[in-house]
């Protein structure tokens, strides 16, 4: 049976999850999970009963996701990782945790690696795009804070999650995400800007100012490090990574004007 609630209007990502969590409660119904995916996500591979089963093995576990796959076949970058902080930046953004994934905790995992080893590995937040998690640890949470309209309301989320039980990264179950690559000019920008306001709240306050500016520098840095190399592979294979170049480009940018405002 399909219970289908309508707004009328776009109240975001947070604000329309808890809805559905409240609703879930009206009922009476207790189910054991509660999976959170979004609206353009195919799921394959009985992925969620994969999950589901992994999760009545470890009772420990709080939450997972698994693998995710873009149209094109290629990984998805934002699944999961280790929460924003100086270190877990720096570990993404200058290819530490890429070259060493087992080593560094960056922010954003590198999923062929955990893929290709086919590791479950326990990570400190997980993205919505797919998200199981125990109903009765939501009953103790609460859901997302709604302080966030789009992106980063995961990560909120889960520093929640977590003190409840594990967070886990499940390659082994797998979904297709079939979000669009922007036109130039239409790159959005939103999730670098709600990744700094959640850095800025959940932060020590101490030096505040200047950790989010050093934070700003290494996220520039890294967009900047990125574009120059698929700059330098477009000179190699013509016009094949034109528009990762520029992606990365107006990253960079949107982060200087963000850094140079304070």
């Amino acid at each position: 049976m399909v219970h289908l609630l309508r707004n009328g209007k776009n109240i975001g990502f947070a604000r329309a999850n808890n809805q559905a969590l409240q609703y879930l409660k009206s009922t009476g119904l207790s189910p054991d999970y509660v999976v959170f995916l979004n609206n353009d996500a195919l799921l394959i591979d009985s992925s969620v009963e994969k999950i589901f089963k992994f999760m009545d093995r470890q009772k420990d576990v709080a939450a997972a996701i698994p693998a995710v796959f873009l149209q094109d076949a290629s990984l998805q970058v934002g699944v999961g990782g280790f929460d924003l902080s100086l270190g877990s930046a720096f570990a993404y953004y200058f290819f530490w945790s890429e070259l060493f994934p087992r080593t560094f905790r960056g922010l954003f995992i590198r999923q062929d690696y955990f893929i290709k080893k086919k590791n479950s590995v326990q990570l400190e937040w997980l993205s919505g795009v797919c998200l199981v998690a125990r109903k009765s640890v939501l009953d103790e949470t609460g859901g997302f804070p709604e302080e966030y309209f789009m992106y980063a309301e995961d990560l909120a989320l889960c520093r929640k999650l977590r003190k409840k039980g594990a967070l886990v990264y499940f390659p082994e179950a797998r979904i297709l995400h079939l979000k669009k690559n922007g036109d130039k000019g239409r790159w959005n920008v939103a999730w670098i800007d709600s990744l700094f306001r959640y850095y800025k709240l959940y932060q020590e306050r101490r030096f505040l100012k200047l950790k989010t500016l050093v934070l700003k520098g290494i996220f520039l840095s890294g967009f900047v490090l990125r574009a120059a190399g698929y700059g330098f592979l477009r000179l190699l294979n013509g016009r094949k990574y034109t528009l990762k170049t520029a992606e990365l480009a107006f990253y960079a940018r949107h982060v200087l004007s963000r850094l140079c405002a304070g």
